[in-house]
């Protein structure tokens, strides 16, 4: 026992414990440390609203500023903030000359498509090629780059390379509706927006590009439901109205399309064939005077239809609906006269 606490008290024996407790310490720590950090890039990775996103990055930034993919993750939370020349700083971290990491080349990629630098884009793309020839942001980049100069065919078989690499990655599925709403494909199209409802759900521009897939695909009330959803982000834009009054004519609710086409009007009067879709659904309403209005308006405006025996019937019928008793009177006059004339002749 006596000669345990002689060597503790060796000041050489000392040293070496406090240097093992420490490295034992450190340990934990970095490992508690890995288990926060996959957690919130766990969580960056997730839909959440960007002031949370930023937050997050800054947070595993400041944590470890020498992490170039920390650096990425604050270059994309400022560039979803809208701070360009933040963004540009980060990108710059996590890309420094001797680095070729793949996230952030197909990030800056990302950027000078954006910017509309389309010549500085295409050769992003083929050095990330180069390197990463099998990777899905190589496929995503390519992508990208051909919807940007509408090369349909080109974005299309790409876009379908990226899926195919990983299914699970909304941001290639959702491209790949994008490309083939290009071409007409809305059914498939369709199939890519639902596949990651979960992910779309708190952007209003691709709801209702969805809404307009399940629209062309004859799914009115789903199409429905989906502008409602858009129409509750952002009840600012006239084309989700105008979209939901068509999916509602479609589905025969025509007293929903009059509110959604007055709707649109109050946010953009000069949209081409509004008058025309008013005047339908006011005429399958029997409201005639409303009807008739809208098409005298559409007529006007220069309609490509011709809409000139539309009016003359509504005229017809508003008459006979409002002079009914004079018409009735006519008639009955009419019919008495033709008896007296019959029991003259007999």
């Amino acid at each position: 026992m006596l000669l345990k606490s002689k060597n503790i008290c060796n000041p050489y024996s000392f040293s070496i414990a406090i240097w093992l407790c420490l490295s034992l310490y450190c340990q934990n720590a970095n490992a508690k440390m890995k288990v926060n950090s996959d957690s919130l890039i766990a969580v960056l990775n997730s839909n959440i609203a960007t002031s949370e996103y930023q937050e997050v990055a800054e947070f595993l930034y400041q944590s470890d500023s020498s992490n170039k993919q920390y650096a990425l993750y604050n270059a994309k939370a400022y560039k979803l903030l809208g701070n360009d020349i933040q963004s540009a700083f980060y990108l710059n971290k996590s890309l420094g000359k001797d680095s070729l990491f793949l996230q952030a080349l197909y990030f800056k990629t990302l950027l000078l498509i954006d910017s509309k630098n389309l010549w500085e884009a295409e050769k992003l793309t083929e050095k990330i090629g180069e390197y990463y020839p099998d990777e899905i942001e190589h496929y995503q980049a390519k992508a990208k780059y051909f919807f940007a100069i509408k090369d349909w065919a080109e974005a299309k078989r790409y876009s379908a390379k990226a899926i195919n690499k990983n299914n699970k990655v909304c941001d290639a599925q959702i491209l790949h509706a994008l490309v083939l709403m290009q071409l007409d494909e809305y059914k498939a199209a369709a199939g890519n927006f639902s596949n990651c409802i979960g992910s779309i759900r708190q952007n209003s521009d691709y709801l209702n590009n969805y809404g307009v897939c399940l629209l062309k695909s004859q799914r009115y009330e789903d199409a429905e439901l989906i502008f409602k959803s858009a129409i509750q982000h952002d009840s600012s834009k006239y084309l989700y109205f105008f979209n939901l009054g068509l999916a509602q004519m479609k589905s025969e609710h025509y007293t929903d399309a009059s509110i959604s086409f007055d709707r649109t009007a109050q946010l953009c009067d000069t949209v081409s064939e509004l008058n025309l879709l008013q005047a339908i659904s006011f005429e399958k309403q029997y409201r005639i005077e409303e009807a008739l209005k809208s098409y005298r308006n559409y007529k006007a405006s220069g309609g490509a239809i011709n809409v000139s025996k539309n009016i003359a019937m509504l005229q017809a019928v508003s008459f006979i609906s409002t002079n009914w008793y004079y018409l009735v009177a006519a008639l009955i006059f009419s019919i008495g006269i033709i008896v007296l004339l019959i029991r003259r002749k007999s």
